[in-house]
């Protein structure tokens, strides 16, 4: 009887050892590590002054395709934009916007994106960040940008 209250025992201390020494992955994972790594638009949402929301990103993906192939790289408190020389920015200052690699600052799920001198405020929340600024086409309207983490 005791050898089998000693086994039964033993094996419920081990999975008790087990269960407290696995690492929580949500412990491990810091703001910093929640922006780094590689990331591509998802949407880009013009906002009006009344609040009227218009899909931009399908316009933008019908007159310049190569936006689908930019993807942003955080890593170290700089964001590069890999494929961005595929998109031609003549004329077009969404696309010289989007395009150009800059700096960034993080804290808690939020963040600031420095472009050419311009602070564009940013929210994390899981494999989503949403980049919002002033819309550099009219400079009355809100831009609203969505990237998906790859």
């Amino acid at each position: 009887m005791k050898t089998k209250f000693f086994k039964v025992f033993s094996l419920l201390l081990f999975t008790a050892l087990i269960v407290s020494c696995s690492k929580d992955k949500d412990e491990d994972t810091t703001p910093e590590d929640a922006l780094e790594g590689s990331w591509k638009i998802s949407g880009i949402t013009i906002i009006a002054s009344d609040d009227t929301e218009t899909d931009y990103y399908t316009t933008l993906k019908a007159e310049s395709p190569c936006v689908t192939d930019l993807t942003y790289v955080f890593a170290s408190g700089k964001y590069t934009v890999e494929n961005a020389t595929s998109c031609s920015t003549e004329n077009n200052d969404v696309l010289a916007i989007l395009t150009a690699p800059g700096t960034y600052s993080i804290d808690g799920n939020s963040f600031t994106m420095t472009i050419s001198g311009f602070n564009v405020d940013g929210e994390i929340s899981g494999s989503s960040a949403t980049i919002s600024s002033i819309n550099p086409l009219d400079l009355t309207s809100k831009l609203r940008i969505t990237l998906t983490k790859q």
